[in-house]
């Protein structure tokens, strides 16, 4: 499905999609699937996590 969401952001000229899957919060990072992790690194990436307000079954995505 996320490929699905990249295909559509192309039509409208991003280059890529990011994303973060959040699987369990109370894992902290662990709990967190993505690609991007390693180029983010943890703090920042709890860092936004925490900044959205995100829940478990969400799914953040960044636009290129």
């Amino acid at each position: 499905q996320i490929d699905d969401y990249t295909k559509f952001v192309g039509i409208y000229g991003a280059k890529g999609l990011a994303w973060i899957k959040v699987n369990a919060l109370e894992n902290g990072i662990e709990g967190l699937q993505s690609p991007i992790i390693k180029f983010l690194g943890d703090e920042v990436t709890l860092a936004i996590m925490s900044r959205l307000d995100v829940k478990n079954g969400d799914i953040v995505f960044f636009g290129a």
